[in-house]
């Protein structure tokens, strides 16, 4: 049997029993003797600041019944209590939620929980083109004329002044669970239930909107459940619910660890045992399998998200509320080619946009204006890619596809970027996304006086946000930002640090370390996958795959075969091959994988990164 090959036998349990005492490890090697672990993996544990064996505990078994109890949150007591009231006298309830993943699978969520308790509650969610991100008094007017005389926001609501404020002149009592941060001035609600709020103890600031919905639906189940209400009736099943915390706290790029990892641990369970008729149809339609954390980042909440990038998140909301497996195929469908557009739209627009990144990298008003802050010259410029959609242009950039596109030529450009469309219903207005690098806050760049002036209006957090202003401002704004960036951020902070866990040789890469690797998901932000560092390696057998792909043979004291997605750009398969082809010593990044193929299971590799001599 070769080094590639891997016959799969039972997995070993890591089952482990501790006091009360909080026991503390004092090394990996402590570990791989606690576990009986791969070596590899103790280190990346012991990395990654598993230093007890509570901690190992907590870790490897992220159980239900460890949950914090839902009544820690801020207000959500007031919640639950008005919700219980609303329930047994039978009130009109409606849901409003944002319109992305996270607003959309925590809408769906409580929508679905409601019904289990034999409720039908009014679903609203925002526009994106035409009303936008938050609440709106608009729509809470009609909401009301409905007949709703409570209404939650799942997702938004934080900054939601003026529409709390119409709420309570109008004796509706307005809900908002949120998790995004506070602003200077709270919305009047009857109920703010949002851990970001200062005085929050609850320590579930990591929370996205429907991990918030799904600790909601514990409180109100628990005190209905007080109430007598499940007297005569089933009780619900919450766990059920976890499939749609899983996707949005993993499309939503939380934090993955602590209670986040308990939630999406056991959503992706029900994705694998039993989806609700809406996942089942997309992991059907896509070939998934075994669903991972990946497949809700990459392939659940880009669908999701494409409705509302496009048209309407209606679509996707019908597909994750529809109780029939056949409907549910049929709007899969419909998302599916909503997604296929919005792939091409961003495709298009990410190639423009590009286009016009490599030109702006080149343009000669970057020197002229180096030479006014003469101790900023070591730093790059521009400090910041300010990319719109050319007045030419016949098919303008589509506003819901700009954050994708930025984050793709920050991946690629190493520095913030803003990518601009023309506002909708604007001749002249530029809306759009901007992203940046880890080490850049964008925020406070474009918090600052001199920026700030030249925009309509802006916002978002350290490293995403939104910003618009009219077109005559664009160089303006663009040459402002560069020279107040120039004078406050230093050449260090736009240096890419190539993270991995452990250096590795060769030879200590093999089937049980992958197969422990599996145990240790899911992975996401905060707790990524695994990367580990391989020195003094020679490739061979370097072959090119679709005009854009590596495939090559690693040798040293093993050898295994590895790929190298997308590390061809522009052509250069020629000379990425005779680098490597060399022979010369290299050091890869990288995450050993199966690669599964006609029943075949085989150790591979798969390259994140090169530094080639």
């Amino acid at each position: 049997m070769s080094s590639g090959e891997y016959v799969s036998g039972p997995r070993k349990l890591w089952g482990i029993h501790v006091g009360d005492e909080d026991s503390p490890l004092e090394s990996a090697q402590e570990i791989r003797n606690y576990l009986d672990c791969h070596p590899v993996v103790a280190r990346l544990l012991w990395n990654r600041g598993v230093k007890s064996i509570q901690q190992l505990e907590r870790f490897l078994h992220p159980e239900l019944n460890k949950l914090p109890d839902p009544f820690s949150i801020i207000d959500m007591q007031k919640a639950v209590s008005r919700l219980v009231k609303a329930v047994l006298s039978e009130e009109r309830i409606a849901v409003y939620g944002d319109y992305d993943v996270d607003g959309t699978c925590g809408a769906s969520l409580l929508v679905d929980f409601f019904h289990s308790l034999g409720i039908e509650v009014i679903a609203y969610q925002p526009n994106r083109f035409t009303e936008g991100y938050g609440v709106h008094s608009g729509a809470l007017e009609r909401l009301i004329d409905q007949g709703a005389s409570v209404i939650i926001t799942v997702d938004c609501g934080i900054t939601a002044v003026e529409p709390a404020r119409l709420a309570k002149d109008r004796g509706v009592d307005l809900i908002i669970l949120d998790h995004h941060k506070v602003a200077a001035q709270l919305p009047q609600a009857l109920a703010v239930v949002d851990p970001q709020r200062p005085e929050d103890e609850s320590g579930l600031q990591n929370l996205c909107g429907a991990g918030l919905a799904f600790f909601f639906a514990m409180g109100l189940r628990t005190e209905l459940r007080i109430a007598g209400y499940f007297t005569h009736r089933q009780e619900p099943n919450l766990v059920r619910l976890l499939d749609l915390v899983a996707v949005a706290t993993v499309a939503d790029v939380v934090d993955i660890r602590g209670v986040n990892r308990i939630l999406v641990t056991h959503g992706l369970r029900v994705l694998a045992r039993s989806p609700r008729p809406g996942f089942k149809a997309i992991l059907e339609a896509a070939k998934v399998q075994r669903p991972t954390a990946m497949h809700c980042g990459f392939v659940l909440g880009p669908r999701i998200n494409a409705a509302g990038r496009l048209q309407s998140a209606r679509a996707a909301f019908d597909l994750l509320t529809c109780r029939d497996l056949d409907k549910a195929k049929a709007l899969a469908q419909e998302l599916e080619q909503i997604n296929l557009a919005r792939r091409q739209t961003q495709d298009r627009v990410h190639a423009q946009a590009r286009e016009q990144a490599l030109k702006q990298l080149q343009d000669p008003r970057w020197q002229s204006l180096s030479a006014q802050i003469p101790a900023a010259a070591l730093g790059p410029w521009p400090r910041a890619l300010v990319l719109a959609a050319p007045e030419e242009e016949s098919e303008a950039w589509h506003e819901g596809v700009v954050g994708i596109v930025a984050s793709k030529i920050v991946e690629e450009f190493g520095r913030p970027a803003f990518v601009l469309a023309l506002k909708e219903g604007s001749q002249d207005a530029l809306k759009g996304s901007v992203r940046s690098i880890s080490k850049i806050d964008i925020l406070a760049a474009i918090s600052a006086e001199s920026v700030a002036c030249h925009l309509l209006n802006y916002g978002g957090h350290a490293h995403a946000g939104g910003v618009s202003l009219s077109r005559e401002k664009l160089v303006l704004f663009m040459e402002s930002l560069n020279l107040h960036m120039a004078m406050t951020t230093l050449e260090e902070q736009f240096r890419r640090e190539q993270r991995f866990d452990a250096e590795v040789g060769l030879s200590e890469i093999d089937g049980r370390l992958v197969e422990e690797l599996q145990m240790l998901e899911p992975f996401g932000h905060q707790f990524p996958e695994p990367v580990f560092k391989v020195a003094n390696v020679a490739a061979a057998d370097v072959k090119v795959m679709k005009e854009k792909h590596l495939k090559l043979r690693l040798e040293g004291k093993a050898r295994l075969e590895a790929v190298w997605f997308n590390c061809i750009q522009e052509g250069n398969a020629r000379l990425e091959m005779d680098r490597l082809q060399a022979g010369n010593p290299c050091s890869l990044w990288i995450s050993p994988q199966w690669n599964e193929w006609q029943g075949t299971k085989r150790l591979q590799l798969q390259v994140r990164h090169a530094e080639l001599t």
